[in-house]
């Protein structure tokens, strides 16, 4: 298995949240590396920087790319729970999987997308697609 991206990890973890309790995404990272399979090995894996995992950065982006669009909230830093809009996507039987296109329909995500791509300060280099060490 390979790390997924952040974009696979989208679903999952709104998913995990559903159950409208208060989450610590340190706590959930283990439940969401379970749902995927990953390996010791692959958990390990760190980006070029040398300072954070692979998939703990793909986790963190999968969650702030759910908080721009409004989909989960956090009650305090390292924190996150599900919004009414986050049940409703749960509820929507014909959302399966969750990305960017899909995101953009939301106000506060399209605000934050094109933010992002006039911002030199987010880059792909600080995305979740930096390279990594093996």
């Amino acid at each position: 298995m390979t790390i997924p991206d952040y974009h696979s990890i989208m679903y999952p973890l709104l998913e995990l949240f559903s159950d409208e309790k208060v989450h610590r995404i340190r706590d959930v990272e283990s439940e969401i590396a379970k749902y995927f399979g990953l390996t010791e090995e692959e958990l390990n894996l760190l980006l070029s920087s040398g300072r954070q995992g692979v998939f703990k950065n793909r986790l963190n982006w999968a969650n702030t790319y759910l908080k721009k669009a409004c989909l989960v909230k956090s009650s305090e830093k390292g924190t996150a729970f599900i919004t009414e809009r986050g049940l409703d996507v749960i509820r929507d039987d014909t959302i399966t999987e969750l990305n960017n296109r899909l995101l953009r329909k939301y106000p506060e995500f399209e605000k934050f997308s094109r933010r992002k791509k006039n911002n030199d300060s987010i880059s792909s280099k600080s995305g979740p697609n930096e390279k990594v060490y093996f």
